[in-house]
């Protein structure tokens, strides 16, 4: 009984720091151009905007195109010793993850692109507080033929919002794994389903196939969803994806717990010079990474 009335004081008290953050932060939120508000808006109404690196045009965006070159190959080899993780089981069932060491180290581009102004500044008029960045990851999801991992079906739970940017870096069509979610009007509760476990064919039978959304995309395609707010998946792909994911939530995530499984952390003291004082704010438990 401790326990539960802890759990729950604990959940109370949260709820009361997350109002008092929006109240503060009200008047206080950065200024955007008409495009990027453009993006909040989308957000705000359906939880989802896409839009592409050269439309964003973050200036450190040729820099990293450089930098996916040179991890591009790598992450196609199916064997590689060293600097990326090639163990299945360790990086998960279905993708592999660059090395975040071997990132921060030698293409610190690729985790500095999530953390400029710019993506900062939409992220905070959408959250209406500052942000924090959980996760970064740059990866390549195997055509492997299986619905697991995030191929399932799914909805983030870190936080009352947890926004993930992701940029294709190759072409993907219907068969290379599109980003695919039900929209907010439609997306159910997970008591609709038996367990946690949502395949394809959980979700035909709660909605059907044909309001599902698949994000098709050219490389340089950019999602921006918030995937707390809806049902969404990897559809399981016929070739190999490679993409960038960026992950944020509030500075004091509802779930904390839930946020310290990404790789990237173990890439944060290496980057601990390069950052400005907002970047290192926007991490979230930077100060426990070092």
């Amino acid at each position: 009984m401790p326990t539960k009335i802890g759990k729950t004081l604990s959940a109370i008290a949260s709820e009361l720091n997350y109002r008092a953050e929006l109240v503060k932060y009200a008047n206080k939120l950065p200024k955007l151009s008409p495009a990027d508000r453009k993006i909040v808006e989308e957000l705000k109404r359906e939880g989802i905007a896409i839009t592409s690196l050269d439309a964003l045009s973050i200036p450190s965006t040729p820099q990293l195109l450089e930098a996916t070159k040179s991890l591009l190959p790598q992450l196609q080899q199916t064997a590689v010793a060293g600097n990326l993780s090639t163990n299945r089981r360790a990086a998960s069932s279905h993708c592999l993850y660059g090395n975040p060491v071997t990132i921060a180290k030698e293409y610190p581009v690729i985790f500095l692109w999530g953390l400029e102004n710019r993506i900062l500044d939409i992220l905070e008029n959408y959250y209406g507080a500052p942000v924090s960045c959980i996760g970064i990851n740059m990866r390549r999801d195997l055509a492997d033929g299986q619905q697991n991992g995030t191929k399932l079906w799914h909805m983030d739970g870190e936080d009352r919002k947890v926004v993930k940017i992701s940029i294709y870096l190759n072409d993907v069509d219907e068969n290379g794994g599109p980003f695919e979610y039900i929209p907010m009007g439609l997306t159910p509760s997970y008591k609709a389903f038996k367990n946690g476990t949502i395949l394809d064919e959980d979700m035909k039978k709660v909605v059907p196939a044909l309001k599902w959304k698949s994000c098709t995309g050219a490389a340089g395609t950019v999602i921006i969803a918030d995937n707390a707010k809806f049902f969404h998946h990897g559809k399981t792909p016929l070739v190999d994806r490679y993409t960038i994911f960026y992950a944020y939530a509030y500075r004091n995530p509802k779930r904390p717990e839930m946020c310290k499984h990404s790789p990237w952390r173990k890439g944060v003291p290496f980057m601990k010079d390069m950052l400005s004082q907002r970047q290192r704010e926007s991490i979230w438990n930077y100060q426990e990474l070092l």
